[in-house]
């Protein structure tokens, strides 16, 4: 028997907390064969919040910006990130997890080039209305 199931893991002061959830009809078959002694799958889905996306986009954009410190100035960065670190309309999906294909090298040359230096301080300005001055530089 094959389960598919759902499953969120929470991290808080050092302890993993594992909240899987299961069918209820689901969950009886498989106690049932437990205790029958049988081999069960259970194939899990890990959601991510839309902060770890966001954190896993930060990630590969500094990974590359510490690779390449002078290919492109900061501000291009910090402008990269909040482009494409866009949540959807539902808040659950944001911009470069849509694209089949994200090669950070790529596509930070494109953006380079599709956005002027103007357009680029407007992305800036949005930022800093909706997060405040607290928030500083992203690079």
């Amino acid at each position: 028997m094959k389960i598919q199931c759902t499953t969120e893991i929470e991290m808080k002061d050092g302890q993993v907390a594992i909240n899987i959830q299961i069918p209820a009809d689901k969950f009886l078959r498989l106690a049932e064969e437990l205790r029958s002694g049988k081999k069960v799958a259970v194939k899990t889905t890990v959601k991510e919040t839309v902060e770890d996306k966001k954190k896993r986009l930060y990630g590969l954009i500094k990974s590359f910006q510490t690779t390449h410190p002078t290919l492109y100035p900061r501000g291009l960065y910090t402008a990269f990130m909040l482009y494409w670190g866009e949540t959807s309309k539902g808040g659950q999906t944001i911009r470069f997890e849509k694209e089949q294909y994200f090669d950070i090298a790529k596509r930070l040359l494109t953006f380079k080039n599709n956005y002027k230096e103007d357009e680029l301080s407007k992305l800036w300005d949005e930022h800093n209305k909706q997060a405040g001055p607290a928030d500083g530089r992203l690079f």
